[in-house]
């Protein structure tokens, strides 16, 4: 029986995070959704996430990656995905989400105000 170690865990998931991050930069809506339900499932067993995202650049560019898909214009079903992604981020990532707070607010009101959300 093998024992699985924490540190073989957060090897594969700091890889399939990074994959992700460069999922949502892609122009295919399905790759996006793809890549915001694996960063969700993913960032509880990153390395940072288990410091509490000590790095703040990353939780930043973590944010915004993920902000970048939460924006009035982007099609329901991303919307929905980015910001169940982002109620994840705001959870792992809570010691550095003070910068992005006003950007956060603004499209949560915005898509608020839609009536097919």
């Amino acid at each position: 029986w093998r024992h699985l170690r924490d540190c073989d865990v957060q090897d594969h998931a700091g890889k399939l995070q990074a994959a992700a991050l460069r999922g949502l930069e892609s122009q295919s809506l399905a790759l996006r959704i793809a890549s915001l339900q694996a960063l969700h499932a993913v960032l509880p067993f990153t390395t940072s996430s288990r410091l509490q995202r000590d790095d703040r650049g990353e939780s930043n560019a973590i944010l915004r990656a993920v902000l970048d898909n939460c924006h009035v214009d982007a099609p329901q079903e991303l919307r929905v995905e980015a910001f169940r992604c982002l109620a994840r981020c705001a959870k792992e990532c809570y010691m550095h989400i003070s910068p992005a707070l006003e950007d956060i607010a603004s499209k949560t009101l915005d898509v608020t105000a839609l009536s097919d959300v």
